[in-house]
């Protein structure tokens, strides 16, 4: 057997770290932060411990990089919407995404949720976060400005809590929920 060129050993490195976040991820959405060990998560993983420590310095790390993900994720989502021609495409995508993300990413909102109760504890997360809210208020200001909203800076903030509303009760209600008529009352309110 010959040994594993250099792009094959990129892609397990990346598969192991993948299936590490995903295993924290779960656990920390399920268990909570603090009720999870390193040690839960290297058996969900199937990995040594030693791996885990190869990529985070520890559980700390681990979760802010599940969170940074989830940023580059937030990233990609402003490009395609920046593609866009029209601003009522772009607020239906944004739209779209989002209620999409609630059906089919509920340990990601989990986590979201959880940490966002226990932010006093993670206070440079807590300050990434903040930074990354007041970087894409403005661009929701100025979507919801071009479709002609009174207050669109104040209309952003409301929209934007209205979906973490949305994504909480989503998770407390599931299907109970009708997020089909949520999302078409959004589309309708602001794409006439």
């Amino acid at each position: 057997m010959s040994p594993k060129s250099p792009a094959q050993n990129e892609v397990i490195r990346q598969q192991s770290r993948s299936k590490i976040l995903e295993a924290a991820l779960e656990l920390f959405a399920s268990r909570g932060f603090h009720n999870t060990s390193i040690e839960q998560i290297r058996k969900l993983a199937g990995v040594s411990k030693g791996l885990i420590y190869n990529y985070f310095a520890d559980k700390e790390d681990l979760m802010n990089q599940i969170v940074f993900e989830e940023m580059k994720q937030g990233d990609v989502i402003i490009e395609k919407m920046g593609r866009l021609t029209n601003s009522k495409d772009r607020f239906k995508f944004l739209i779209d995404f989002s209620f999409d993300y609630f059906r089919t990413q509920k340990h990601h909102s989990k986590l979201m949720v959880s940490l966002a109760m226990q932010m006093e504890d993670f206070p440079k997360l807590k300050d990434i976060i903040l930074a990354r809210y007041k970087g894409t208020l403005p661009l929701m200001t100025m979507l919801l400005e071009d479709l002609g909203a009174e207050d669109p800076k104040e209309e952003a903030i409301t929209i934007s809590a209205a979906l973490d509303g949305i994504g909480m009760q989503y998770l407390v209600l599931g299907e109970e929920l009708p997020l089909d008529d949520l999302k078409e009352h959004l589309i309708k309110k602001y794409c006439k």
